[in-house]
């Protein structure tokens, strides 16, 4: 399976879910509890993930085992392989 990227353009607080838009403009659905340690997504940060058929609706697809890799302030989150 090959890991996908894409930027959080929408998020919806009180829900725990966002929408990552991928390069190609499609924009994939992701809840915090797909992402690794539950990271709370804001708009403007980058993951990276997988994609699997939606247990809750038949059809579409979501994204799963999401990784944080940018926050939106350009902060790289690793730096020399350590946790900032």
């Amino acid at each position: 399976m090959e890991r996908l990227i894409g930027e959080v353009l929408t998020y919806k607080k009180g829900m725990g879910y966002c929408f990552l838009v991928a390069p190609d403009g499609r924009s994939h659905f992701l809840h915090v509890k797909n992402t690794r340690e539950n990271q709370v997504p804001a708009v403007g940060d980058l993951f990276t993930f997988l994609l699997r058929e939606s247990s809750h609706k038949p059809g579409f697809q979501e994204a799963f085992d999401a990784v944080l890799v940018r926050r939106k302030s350009s902060k790289p989150l690793f730096d020399a392989g350590v946790q900032s």
